[in-house]
């Protein structure tokens, strides 16, 4: 064993790299120690019925976490977690919605807002979608997000406070440029649609084009409705 002082992931990552390239005769192996837990690893905010994690008979207030296995994740995410600062490795999220409420207790790292309104638009849906992505950890308040990392909220709201197709793309768009790779939109309506996935694709085949890297990620649905009803992203459904 060779210990050096405290540093990222990343740095240590690289050292044992070029342990192996410049000594390939003395050094087999090499990687970094870390330590090991036998438990699953999960916040403890009030709403996430604090340490009660059942993935396997998924139920109380966090049962949607559980239902994805959410816990697990977190525990594999911690093998990429930063070092000194305790946070995992930081993706910029985006987050297109309807509003947000930005003095909300429990919101986490917000990076940067955007809207297209007058003023910005403050709605339960976004701040609702938001906290699922990004929420605050450990904070005795609220739940704890899905992701530790920092968020560009975008309101795709007009003045009116209605939710259009031409501020979605704009949203999306933005949130991109601006710096999001992964990106979530919750959206849906009551009737079904002949444009199914048609904006979408235009929008991710001209941004991909340009040489951006991303990921999006919609609801499987929306106020009741399936994604066949949201007339932006492809659906998929059992035909």
């Amino acid at each position: 064993q060779v210990q050096i002082s405290e540093s990222s992931l990343e740095k240590l990552e690289t050292l044992s790299e070029q342990l192996m390239t410049t000594y390939p005769g003395e050094v087999t192996s090499a990687t970094y120690d870390s330590i090991q837990d036998a438990h699953i690893y999960t916040p403890e905010d009030p709403f996430d019925d604090g340490v009660n994690w059942t993935e396997d008979a998924p139920a109380g207030n966090n049962w949607g976490f559980e239902a994805v296995e959410m816990a697990s994740a977190w525990e594999i995410a911690q093998e990429f977690t930063d070092i000194k600062t305790n946070r995992f490795t930081n993706v910029t999220t985006g987050v297109v919605d309807d509003g947000f409420d930005l003095s909300h207790e429990d919101i986490g790292s917000v990076k940067e807002h955007l809207y297209y309104s007058s003023t910005p638009i403050t709605e339960d849906h976004g701040s609702h979608t938001s906290g699922i992505v990004g929420a605050t950890w450990n904070n005795n308040k609220g739940i704890a997000g899905i992701c530790q990392s920092d968020m560009i909220l975008v309101s795709a709201s007009n003045d009116s406070k209605q939710l259009t197709t031409s501020y979605i793309v704009n949203g999306l768009t933005d949130a991109v440029i601006h710096g999001a790779k992964s990106l979530n939109i919750s959206i849906g309506s009551g009737y079904p649609t002949t444009s199914d996935g048609y904006p979408a694709a235009s929008l991710i085949a001209s941004l991909y084009t340009q040489g951006y890297d991303f990921l999006y990620v919609q609801s499987a649905g929306n106020s009741s409705y399936p994604a066949l009803y949201n007339g932006f992203f492809s659906s998929i459904t059992e035909k």
